[in-house]
């Protein structure tokens, strides 16, 4: 109940909601009033009845609406399906993006990165906190001769790579590929800065690379950009930019599927009406 009232206080919320009782509720007519006509003895309606229809289709649309934790849509003529889910992204397995810097910096001293993060939880979580190991793979995979000396940056790692660079670090049956879509802060305290143009370039970046390792194995993605970025978006909006730059990567040929993860925390604020009303429009077009 909680969440369905969280829902209802969006204007998305009411309006699918009203939508929802109109539609049931004119369904239903539609089906007993002819009813009443051929059998006027057994349905003698009166006020009780058009309550109970009231009521009838309240229920419905309550159902309707309710609060979801998965939607997901097939994308014609393709076979790709995107579905926008909540859950941890890193309990997934397959391809999985998780956000970097431009410096790729690791370390938890000093809040540099937040333990809190997706990468944060990517290190503690998969790597079980050993950073050096970490720290090895993602330079193993970070292209010669594109990072630049940076010798103001008074912490961490001090080379600075493009936006839209990707490391692929891998563990198991998973690649992690992280995009620098962030400039890292040249002094303490530690803060990242990006823009939306820099977001979508990372994003290109990313899904031109899962396209050509990813060996077409299902795509994972957090909603990236939402908390530390600085972006000024909401996470409603991020989801849908993350959806179309991977669409438009994709069509050509690539992986089967993309799952956007809302994290449990996040999961009254990200507005499941709207976004399950524009990929159903999306995928429909």
């Amino acid at each position: 109940m909680h969440r369905l009232r969280a829902q209802l206080r969006r204007r998305s919320g009411r309006r699918s909601l009203g939508t929802a009782f109109l539609t049931a509720f004119g369904a239903l007519w539609l089906i007993l009033e002819p009813a009443g006509l051929f059998l006027p003895d057994t349905f003698k309606w009166g006020w009780p009845g058009y309550i109970g229809l009231v009521a009838a289709g309240a229920v419905i649309a309550a159902y309707r609406v309710r609060p979801r934790d998965k939607i997901s849509r097939a994308l014609p003529p393709t076979d790709v399906t995107v579905a926008i889910q909540v859950g941890d992204v890193l309990a997934q397995s397959g391809n999985i993006v998780v956000g970097a810097t431009d410096t790729f910096d690791t370390q938890f001293d000093d809040e540099v990165i937040s333990r809190a993060s997706v990468q944060g939880q990517l290190l503690e979580k998969v790597f079980a906190g050993d950073r050096g190991a970490f720290d090895g793979l993602i330079e193993s995979t970070l292209p010669a001769g594109v990072g630049t000396h940076d010798p103001d940056k008074s912490f961490g790692k001090r080379t600075r790579y493009p936006v839209g660079t990707v490391a692929v670090v891998r563990n198991g049956s998973s690649r992690y590929f992280l995009p620098a879509f962030t400039r890292m802060s040249k002094a303490l305290p530690a803060h990242v800065e990006s823009t939306i143009e820099e977001l979508e370039l990372a994003l290109a970046s990313v899904w031109r690379t899962i396209n050509e390792a990813g060996q077409r194995e299902p795509v994972h993605a957090p909603i990236i950009g939402s908390h530390l970025a600085r972006l000024g978006v909401s996470r409603t909006l991020l989801t849908q930019l993350i959806i179309l730059t991977f669409i438009a990567a994709t069509l050509k040929g690539g992986p089967p599927s993309l799952t956007v993860w809302i994290t449990p925390s996040d999961r009254d604020v990200v507005d499941m009406v709207v976004l399950d009303e524009w990929l159903r429009g999306l995928c429909a077009a």
